[in-house]
């Protein structure tokens, strides 16, 4: 039983041991403190105060979902990503931190450059979209999915960011439909499925059990389809000095990179702050 904040983080360490380490608990306790009770790190080391009835109830409440392997950002609805809050639910998949880089990538890469237009492959979220939206307020961004349900919580996102109308959401199939109309494309963006079915039992349940299949995974015969598709796609509408940015499986990068004609691209490989190839940039050179 725990009944005060020190007893608290001892109980949530010892019934998330097995699921998570060390250091993910901390960070789950310490979000699930500062979102349901307004206290943070600094606040939680200057005493060890009691918990109300309700305190205890909700952190009973939130404590058995994780004990289950629901992910704590679904728990409490929402999370931060690149210094924006994103609603979250079980339709869309959370937002990462290797994708963060990706958009630190973008953003580093193409401060100097006029982009007059981005378009987004399986926006879920809305995460990506919506921070370049932000970042390039000049800027049209087109962001598609092939989910009714996760464009209804990227429309939501995008309401309370504060882009409307600066981010049109379509729905559409990458995979078979032909691209939306698009004008003085600049940029095509995408983190699109890319795990292999075969690696589904490995993976932890936090994913498998409460994160969409259809954002997650393609055919193990054909990994990469989801990135042909778009390069081929690319390949007919994307300008010269155009550029098409992937998040990537770290085992199929090398593979992604062969998908690119050398002719008419200059790939570049981006190393995650994992030292993991996670990340890729083709600039249409002809």
């Amino acid at each position: 039983m725990y009944s005060n904040l020190t007893s608290l983080r001892t109980e949530f360490k010892r019934a998330l041991d097995k699921l998570y380490d060390e250091r993910e608990i901390d960070n789950i306790f310490f979000l699930v403190l500062e979102d349901l009770m307004g206290i943070d790190k600094l606040l939680f080391h200057s005493g060890a105060r009691e918990l109300t009835d309700k305190e205890f109830a909700e952190m009973t409440g939130v404590l058995k979902q994780l004990q289950r392997g629901r992910p704590v950002q679904q728990i409490l609805g929402s999370c931060v990503f690149n210094g924006l809050r994103f609603k979250v639910n079980e339709h869309i998949l959370i937002p990462r931190s290797e994708t963060e880089e990706l958009v630190h990538w973008i953003r580093s890469d193409q401060t100097k450059m006029q982009l007059q237009s981005i378009w987004d492959i399986g926006t879920g979220s809305g995460c990506i979209a919506i921070s370049l939206a932000k970042a390039f307020p000049d800027a049209t961004i087109i962001a598609s999915d092939t989910s009714k349900e996760a464009l209804s919580v990227a429309d939501s996102n995008v309401v309370s960011n504060e882009v409307s109308g600066r981010v049109a959401l379509k729905l559409h199939d990458v995979l078979s439909d032909n691209p939306p109309a698009l004008e003085n494309l600049s940029v095509i963006v995408s983190n699109p499925p890319y795990i292999p079915v075969a690696e589904k039992g490995a993976m932890d349940v936090h994913v498998t059990k409460y994160e969409p299949d259809l954002a997650l995974f393609v055919p193990d015969d054909d990994p990469l389809i989801f990135y042909r598709r778009i390069m081929e796609i690319a390949s007919g509408i994307l300008p010269l000095g155009g550029y098409v940015y992937f998040e990537l499986h770290e085992e199929l990068a090398l593979a992604t990179v062969d998908l690119f004609n050398p002719d008419h691209w200059e790939v570049t490989l981006k190393q995650d702050m994992q030292g993991k190839n996670r990340m890729l940039r083709a600039e249409r050179i002809s």
